[in-house]
């Protein structure tokens, strides 16, 4: 796909970003989740984390976003691993790409990016955790070369979600 730029984000993407994660949760998740929790996503909520985020030169996150003629239609983010299982060095924390926009490789283009950039920072290997019957999106990790690592029960207030854990080694094949 030739029309498509991946850059850095910066702090004037926070809006769109979080537009972005609210849609796409809203386009991915139904039927994966209580259609109640999907929701209770705020645009507002998600642009103030974002704005924390990229407004803070100290954040150990890298966020890249996905354009296509000049439009953010997908964002990935990701940093130092959140897990104490000590396989992983870092981990996507999250990649989102607008339901119109799948299947035009910016999840592939934004995954290679933001853990290629992780990958020259020095890490060797990252952790992707997914909901268990999101299909598409494990599909979409093994094809990138990532195995089942690990199981966990994500605990949200009311809501229990069944996650698989892949790792994948860095850099990207």
């Amino acid at each position: 796909m030739s029309d498509h730029l991946i850059r850095a984000a910066s702090s004037k993407d926070a809006g769109v970003i979080a537009q972005i994660h609210v849609q796409a949760w809203q386009e991915t998740y139904r039927g994966l989740m209580p259609q109640a929790f999907i929701e209770r996503q705020s645009v507002a909520q998600r642009r103030a984390m974002w704005e924390r985020i990229l407004g803070d030169p100290a954040s150990s996150s890298t966020v890249v976003v996905a354009e296509i003629q000049g439009v953010v239609v997908g964002f990935a983010s990701g940093g130092p691993s959140r897990s104490d299982d000590g396989e992983a060095d870092v981990e996507l924390y999250a990649i989102y790409v607008l339901k119109a926009h799948h299947r035009k490789g910016l999840g592939g283009a934004l995954c290679r990016q933001l853990l290629g950039e992780l990958a020259q920072k020095g890490a060797k290997r990252a952790l992707i955790w997914v909901l268990d019957g999101n299909a598409g999106a494990r599909r979409f990790y093994e094809a990138l070369g990532a195995v089942v690592c690990a199981h966990k029960v994500d605990e949200r207030g009311d809501v229990s979600l069944r996650e698989v854990g892949y790792s994948v080694a860095l850099p990207l094949g």
